[in-house]
């Protein structure tokens, strides 16, 4: 979504607020703290010497691309970089390759000039929009070597520099970094906890699986089939101590039951982070997650964490950043180029702290601006009001929704092949159509990515539940046995409210009406409110109650009548407490806008008396001037009349009633 600058954007929110309704995590609740531990060290001598050396070389490369628009060079540099930040094992494949075919491209041409066409128009690559590792990785043969436009000269000693940083990195003996990963997952594991490992690259991923050989490893990463990533989540929620996974980990998987999470290398995107995290720090999850943040001093890694904890404050926030507030930022951003660029030398660090900090500034703008599209700006929203009155829809429990589909087992055939029998010693349901496991325990499908849950909104159950509503499909009125402390008879009718009000709702509401004038309406009230939390699974056979089902039948008009008597009596209700909540908060913000806009006519009004006052007394041609400034001080009368008419209807309420289905109702204790 796009919204001009100083647009209006009531429309577009109005329309909106009817399919959106924004749940923040802080506002759904229920998640554990977040706890970040930076794990720095200093490199070792010949580690040093390789970082120092590659960084001067892909700076000097990325600047040299920089000045000839070569973005397929700057891309290859600051891969270069990535791979020098996670591990010297992943930057020495990459830097081989790129000899290796440098050098085969100098000795098969005389040309003087040595020019490769674009990278990306040959490999349909956006240079500008690449943050796909994986991606990369499986064209990487290509793309760290094809990037070439140089003169002989200048590529021979390009592949000189490649040999030198290869001749550094193959001395290396030992790895600080990994070392100290080591000694942190034997302490971890000692612990009895599950270690979650993210990495960028797979050439780290494959080097950390070596140095962690005594451990119980698992492997995650996007070029594996299905079965292979479902294997491997089981085995490390089973029995492995530590996964280690790249970028495709780090979306889509449910991993709660795991609370350490390692990043061994920082991806310059705040959101890909962010996703990383809510692998383990998500609804469900019953421990403090503690997220371990490898830095080396002095590096670029560095600087990236300084950035992503200091100016995002990414790792301290106790439910995370909103993924939507992340994309603000990261498309305002842009972290690689200015990475890229302090590393150059193209701007120093207060020029891009500066930087930084504008750019956020106006990513969160953008954010509160697209945040006011599905909320009414300013109006407060009582959430626990809100989770009282929707607490009877959110009563209709996923044990009724097995019970339902139970008993259409038994009327209907239909059913078993779409849903199997349920297993009696796991609990589970098979699903033919897509050969899965299926469970209607909300807890257990979210502690089990390979379980399907059953549940409103599962093609196979709102299939049958369409099915059974179908006209088609026959029956009779129903009986609905409810729990009551006296045994009563009656109708029981189901009614479709809709509330049209700023915060539009449907609801389903019960009504009671009984064979009994000693009931009240406290009483009736329980008897509806138990219609939709409890379920009597007793079964009541027609033929025990004929007699009360003819008198009922007899009087059926005054049964309806008095349904809808009753109905109309809660609405009204309804609507009469949506207003009253409604008043406070209206009253207070056209008490704002009528200073706003006061404050705004007081400015125009001033600004039009200065231009005639110049016009009157210094003869100066201010007819123009005078004419927009009447047209502003008219544009501004009609806003406040339309802003507070808008305010004005948020205390008209709205209500209409469909009766979706009506039976028999018998209490009983």
């Amino acid at each position: 979504t796009y919204c001009l600058p100083n647009s209006d954007l009531s429309p577009l929110r109005e329309k909106l607020s009817s399919v959106i309704i924004r749940r923040t995590k802080k506002e759904v609740g229920g998640f554990t703290q977040r706890m970040a531990r930076t794990i720095r060290f200093e490199l070792f001598p010949e580690e040093r010497a390789l970082y120092d050396a590659t960084t001067k070389y892909v700076a000097e490369e990325y600047n040299r691309a920089m000045q000839s628009d070569n973005r397929a060079v700057g891309f290859v540099m600051t891969v270069f970089q990535k791979l020098l930040d996670s591990s010297s094992a992943a930057l020495l494949s990459a830097l081989q390759k790129r000899r290796n075919h440098l050098s085969h491209i100098l000795s098969k041409t005389d040309a003087e000039l040595i020019q490769w066409y674009p990278l990306e128009k040959r490999m349909g690559v956006d240079f500008s929009d690449s943050d796909d590792i994986e991606e990369i990785e499986e064209m990487e043969d290509r793309l760290i070597a094809q990037s070439i436009k140089k003169t002989r000269h200048q590529l021979a000693e390009e592949i000189r520099t490649l040999e030198y940083l290869l001749l550094i990195g193959q001395s290396i003996r030992s790895n600080k970094k990994a070392e100290k990963l080591k000694e942190l997952v034997e302490v971890l594991v000692n612990k009895s906890r599950k270690v979650l490992i993210f990495t960028q690259f797979r050439t780290t991923q494959e080097y950390l699986g070596n140095a962690l050989s005594k451990f119980n490893v698992e492997f995650f990463h996007g070029s594996m089939a299905r079965e292979q990533k479902e294997k491997a989540i089981e085995n490390f929620q089973e029995k492995a101590d530590v996964l280690i996974s790249t970028e495709a980990g780090g979306e889509g998987r449910n991993l709660q039951f795991c609370n350490v999470l390692i990043n061994y290398d920082l991806p310059w995107s705040p959101l890909k982070i962010e996703q990383r995290i809510g692998r383990i720090h998500r609804f469900g999850q019953k421990r403090d997650v503690v997220i371990y943040n490898f830095s080396t001093a002095g590096t670029v890694a560095e600087n990236v964490l300084k950035v992503l904890e200091k100016k995002l404050h990414l790792f301290e926030e106790s439910i995370g950043t909103p993924d939507v507030l992340l994309g603000h930022i990261e498309e305002e951003l842009n972290l690689p180029s200015i990475i890229m660029d302090i590393l150059a030398k193209r701007k120093t660090m207060k020029k891009a702290g500066a930087e930084i900090e504008e750019k956020l500034q106006r990513a969160r703008k953008s954010y509160e601006k697209l945040s006011q599209l599905a909320v009414t700006q300013k109006l407060d929203f009582n959430y626990d009001e809100y989770y009282r009155i929707t607490l009877r829809e959110r009563a209709f429990s996923n044990k009724r929704i097995e019970d339902f589909i139970n008993r259409l087992r038994r009327v209907d055939s239909a059913v078993d092949e779409l849903i199997g029998r349920r297993n009696r010693l796991t609990g589970l349901y098979f699903l033919p159509q897509s050969k899965r496991q299926g469970t209607f325990d909300s807890r257990r499908a979210l502690e089990n990515d390979r379980l399907e849950f059953l549940a409103f909104g599962n093609p196979v159950v709102d299939a049958l539940i369409e099915r059974a509503r179908s006209a088609d499909f026959g029956g009779l009125t129903g009986i609905r046995t409810v729990t009551f402390r006296q045994y009563l008879t009656g109708m029981i009718f189901f009614y479709l409210v809709r509330i049209q009000s700023p915060n539009p709702r449907k609801e389903i509401i019960p009504v009671a009406v009984v064979r009994s004038s000693r009931i009240t309406d406290e009483e009736l009230a329980e008897i509806e409110q138990n219609s939709l939390q409890s379920f009597d699974r007793r079964p009541a056979n027609p033929r025990d109650y004929m007699i009360e089902i003819r008198k009922i039948r007899d009087r059926l008009d005054m049964f309806f009548a008095l349904a809808r008597e009753r109905i109309e009596k809660k609405t009204s209700l309804i609507q009469t407490a949506l207003a009253d909540s409604m008043a406070h908060p209206v009253k207070h913000e056209i008490e704002r806008v009528n200073d706003a806009y006061s404050k705004k006519l007081k400015e125009l009004e001033e600004q039009l008396e200065r231009q005639e006052c110049s016009m009157k007394w210094f003869g100066t041609d201010m007819k123009s001037a005078i004419t927009r400034t009447k047209k502003a001080i008219h544009a501004v009368h009609k806003e406040h009349r339309e802003a507070l008419s808008k305010y004005h209807s948020y205390l008209d309420t709205d209500i209409s009633i469909r009766l979706l289905c009506a039976g028999i109702l018998i209490t009983r204790p």
